[in-house]
């Protein structure tokens, strides 16, 4: 079953019992890529899911039953599928990004954070120098190890605690079943600055500035803040300086809470207690940094930015750094590519379920 308020709309009631996992399995498979992938491959044949159920809510995956009420359901789907099917996503999103449509930047925001989550996968090697292209002078602590955090607060202490976060974690033993929220105000924002609540994921309102914000703890136990800005346009170009100066500003923590319809005084306001907050989070852990990333697609960044202003460490702000783009063609075979594609066709059915 699919449940939630619009569960009549995705019910799969009618395969309880079920002697074919397999079928199960891929209809499962079916309708939560159906409810995820609609805004990006506009090809949903049925009636378009409702809105409220696309923009709240979380997902989780157990055995025959998908709970769908999240806006991040792409995290969680990756996720599935790579535990039960052994199958990388890479490959297929970047088939449907390449998509000339309206609605492929929202998906590719999700699809760049579970890039970025896989990158800092748990792994004991991964370094945010191996991951990113730095335009500042690569800093030390950006060559050690570095993993993704969850972070959780005790409101009997006061005190904030961390949890590692791997992809390949049961949903069972991560400090949430929520891997990332939307928050659509700055009274959102700020109350996650407050307490993440185990969600590593933050996908700030539009005020705030960046896309996305994570944190990462790196091995000597410095903590870092990214912060994400991404820029997709519909064909292979540099980007450019306006749009990069835009994804910059939009990062860099000065500019912060200046969108939208912020005063100057609310905007100082606002920064300060988000800064603040940022800082709480890890006050006797160890020490903060914060990491200016900015992600194009198909879109690519200048390599040389020096003549953009406000571009550099020299502006006063955090290191800033493009985050590598990865070569698909190591990450799953044509032939995978075309199972997934068979999983979003119905009349694919029967090659897809040959190969489930």
């Amino acid at each position: 079953m699919c449940a939630g308020p619009y569960s009549t709309l995705y019910s799969l009631d009618k395969l309880r019992g079920h002697k074919d996992e397999q079928i199960i399995q891929y209809w499962m498979v079916h309708v939560v890529y159906d409810f995820m992938l609609y805004g990006a491959t506009q090809t949903m044949k049925k009636k378009p899911p409702p809105e409220a159920v696309m923009s709240s809510g979380l997902t989780r995956f157990v055995k025959n039953v998908i709970d769908c009420d999240e806006p991040l359901a792409l995290l969680s789907i990756a996720k599935w599928i790579e535990e039960e099917m052994s199958m990388s996503l890479t490959r297929f999103l970047d088939f449907q990004l390449s998509m000339d449509n309206n609605d492929s930047p929202f998906v590719f925001e999700k699809a760049a954070t579970v890039y970025l989550g896989h990158a800092l996968n748990g792994s004991e090697t991964s370094t945010l120098e191996q991951v990113s292209t730095f335009y500042t002078a690569v800093p030390e602590w950006a060559k050690l190890p570095a993993q993704l955090v969850a972070v959780t607060l005790d409101l009997t202490s006061g005190t904030h605690t961390f949890s590692t976060v791997k992809f390949g974690s049961s949903i069972h033993d991560l400090p949430s079943s929520q891997l990332g929220m939307k928050t659509n105000s700055t009274v959102q924002t700020i109350d996650w600055l407050r307490d993440p609540r185990g969600v590593p994921f933050l996908f700030p309102d539009n005020s705030y500035g960046p896309d996305s914000v994570v944190l990462v703890r790196l091995q000597d136990n410095t903590f870092v803040w990214i912060v994400t800005q991404m820029k997709m346009l519909a064909t292979r170009q540099l980007l450019d300086r306006g749009t990069s100066n835009d994804a910059i500003s939009s990062v860099t923590p000065f500019n912060f809470f200046q969108r939208g319809n912020i005063t100057k005084a609310n905007q100082e306001s606002l920064k300060a207690n988000a800064l603040s907050r940022m800082a709480r989070i890890v006050e006797g852990h160890g020490p903060l940094r914060i990491l200016r990333v900015v992600v194009a697609y198909d879109a690519v960044m200048p390599n040389n930015i020096q003549a953009y202003p406000n571009g550099l460490e020299t502006d006063g702000q955090y290191p800033l750094a493009r985050l590598r783009q990865p070569d698909y063609s190591d990450l799953t075979s044509p032939a995978i590519d075309k199972t997934l594609r068979n999983i979003i066709d119905p009349r694919g059915v029967s090659n897809a379920l040959g190969k489930l």
